[in-house]
């Protein structure tokens, strides 16, 4: 009787949530078990918004497995993220942002709901902070693809777009993850999933705490950060419920909250760090929706969501998002496969300190794309999306992709894409005025940022255990937004004439017996801004970038032992900039497998206790040497 009622409750919930607030259940497959994430024959969604392998996608594509951070032991997304090749996480003013192709103008999803706002972030041109997103424990993979994703995404998806898929439970398992390390910081996770007929659900709870963080200084010593600990509480929770073989209502809630204090950089007297403001976040992701024709390759869903975002950091703004959308497909034939969608999203914006209160924003789309396969060796995606902003006017997104398999292990892609960004509300309407310590002023006449760009590759199977990959990229952008001040207090919203940026990747990955696998990265990124009015805003552009970055991965895997070396280093910084001109970073993990379902694991991040900042300025200086021990069971 106790579970019929649960059963009854739930139902009544999802019912509700899809009919009036909510928005979630991604396209991906459901499918469970881990791909080698270079494989051709990897299936991935985000791509095209349909199944497809990676083989006949005309993407730069790469994808993070569930067994992937559990072996790795990572705490976050941001940390998954920064090993991918190419991948760059930048920590700043307590936000975490991802760049792709060198652009932080990137599209974040959790089950293929958008987590970007409209009021944007402290620093540079993202529109979501990575923290937001609470637990790994329920991710079943993460999709990145790099280049334009406007056509599918909308004007976010400059750079490209990640898609954090969940799992959906299967059968009944509790987990508990308890851990410990430097700095006085410990955290402790539960995660519960079970099953009753044709419902499922995955609910995560976590709690992280910090006393402090030490920092590696540009003078060689390591110093004590001041006002640096922190209080983080996080919650997450799906619910499908199966109607029907290809039918399903699902229901996601995700939550957290960051509860910290905070520095910054004193210039006046004696330069360095000085205690700032406490630091109060709350995100909060509500989604529900009816999802159909799953599993027929061409899945269509209705969806509602609501994102909400309020932070209290010398003073309170907040932001609240709430969105439809709808998608469905059609195969016109063996090789040819329609899928089309509307979506609609509005946003109300204030930051009442900073000059602007319950700003609106309205967005309304179509998109269309088609993907046609010509036997067994091309494969050609065109695509259009068609966009109505509240405040600036209609656009369209034309984009076309072609791939082409020369043979079972050769593949070779191209895409061109075209891409528009809106002003964000600060972008807008931000006016803070210090007086004789400068200020910041939005600027209601900027142009929205619009351009295109262009990848190409080419990857390669040698055999079973050798793979190889090389990608190029390009993307130009006319009026692109950035802040700039002239006498380095004062600072503006204003139009750039042109920023081009261009770059490629290489990986290289092999597998040497059952035991070893390593792989090999390295990545080039060059920024050219010209504009003869805003020079100082052209010269800072050219100089922020990381031209060239490494990425180095040992993995062992022996019976219960496990292990992995990980390297992420850059060469060729302005020194003016970042304080030094290159690093190497390096994290060593392990784990030893003492029962099934339980590890005991430890970590040591930034093992050789480089200085380094991922974020231009030593101002954003990143953690010392961190050694952390944890374990993990499952029952």
């Amino acid at each position: 009787m106790m579970k019929k009622s649960i059963r009854m409750a739930v139902t009544a919930a999802l019912t509700v949530g899809a009919l009036s607030i909510g928005g979630g259940q991604t396209y991906a497959a459901d499918q469970d078990g881990s791909a080698d994430e270079h494989s051709l024959g990897e299936t991935v969604v985000t791509a095209t918004r349909t199944p497809l392998s990676v083989r006949q996608a005309p993407a730069n594509v790469a994808v993070i497995t569930a067994q992937e951070i559990e072996q790795n032991h990572y705490r976050s997304v941001s940390e998954a993220l920064e090993h991918i090749n190419g991948v760059v996480v930048d920590r700043a003013s307590g936000e975490e942002y991802v760049r792709l192709n060198g652009d932080d103008r990137v599209v974040v999803m959790v089950d293929g709901v958008g987590l970007n706002n409209d009021q944007g972030v402290v620093n540079g041109r993202a529109s979501v902070d990575l923290r937001m997103i609470p637990s790994v424990k329920n991710i079943k993979r993460i999709e990145v693809v790099k280049g334009a994703g406007s056509a599918l995404y909308g004007s976010d998806a400059i750079g490209g777009v990640v898609n954090i898929i969940t799992k959906r439970a299967t059968k009944a398992q509790t987990e508990l993850d308890l851990r410990t390390g430097s700095w006085g910081t410990h955290g402790y996770e539960l995660s519960h999933a079970g099953t009753d007929g044709t419902l499922s659900w995955q609910l995560t709870a976590g709690v992280d705490r910090s006393s402090y963080m030490k920092y590696k200084g540009t003078d060689g010593k390591t110093h004590r950060m001041p006002s640096s600990d922190y209080a983080n509480n996080s919650l997450s929770l799906r619910l499908d419920h199966r109607i029907a073989p290809r039918q399903s209502l699902s229901f996601s809630v995700l939550h957290r909250t960051i509860d910290a204090n905070s520095y910054y950089y004193n210039t006046y007297g004696t330069p360095g760090f000085a205690p700032g403001s406490h630091h109060d976040t709350i995100y909060n992701t509500v989604s529900a929706a009816y999802n159909f024709k799953e599993g027929t390759g061409i899945p269509g869903y209705l969806r509602y969501y609501g994102n909400f975002k309020s932070v209290d950091f010398s003073g309170k703004y907040d932001t609240r998002v709430q969105g439809g959308e709808y998608q469905n497909g059609w195969k016109l034939g063996k090789d040819h496969t329609l899928v089309a969608g509307l979506e609609w999203r509005t946003s109300h914006s204030t930051n009442t300190a900073n000059g602007y209160s319950n700003k609106k924003i309205t967005n309304k789309a179509v998109y269309v794309q088609d993907t046609i396969h010509l036997g067994d060796k091309w494969s050609f995606v065109p695509g259009i999306r068609l966009d109505h902003h509240s405040r600036f006017g209609s656009h369209s997104s034309p984009k076309f992709g072609v791939n082409y398999n020369a043979d079972q292990k050769t593949r070779v892609y191209a895409s061109w894409g075209r891409v528009y960004k809106a002003p964000t509300a600060d972008d807008l309407f931000y006016y803070a005025d210090y007086g004789i310590y400068g200020g910041y002023y939005g600027n209601q006449d900027l142009r929205p940022e619009s351009g295109h760009t262009e990848s190409l590759g080419i990857s390669h199977e040698f055999d079973d255990r050798t793979y190889l990959s090389v990608d190029f990229f390009q993307s130009k952008l006319n009026d692109a937004i950035h802040w700039y001040s002239t006498d380095g207090s004062n600072y503006y919203a204003t139009n750039i004439a042109h920023e081009k940026k261009r770059g490629m990747e290489i990986l290289f990955k092999k597998k040497v017996d059952e035991r070893w696998i390593y792989d090999l990265g390295y990545s080039y990124m060059h920024t050219e801004t010209k504009d003869n009015y805003n020079v100082t805003a052209s010269k800072y552009l050219n100089h922020i970038s990381q031209p060239n970055g490494g990425r180095i991965g040992v993995h062992y895997n022996n019976g219960r032992w496990h292990a992995n070396v990980l390297g992420t280093m850059a060469s060729g910084l302005s020194e003016y900039y970042y304080g030094r001109s290159r690093y190497a970073a390096f994290e060593l993990n392990a784990g030893y497998d003492f029962a099934d379902g339980g590890t005991i694991y430890a970590r040591l991040r930034n093992a050789t206790n480089q200085a380094y900042s991922s974020y231009s300025g030593t101002r954003y200086p990143q953690p010392a040497r961190y050694a952390e021990i944890g374990v993990r069971y499952q029952f």
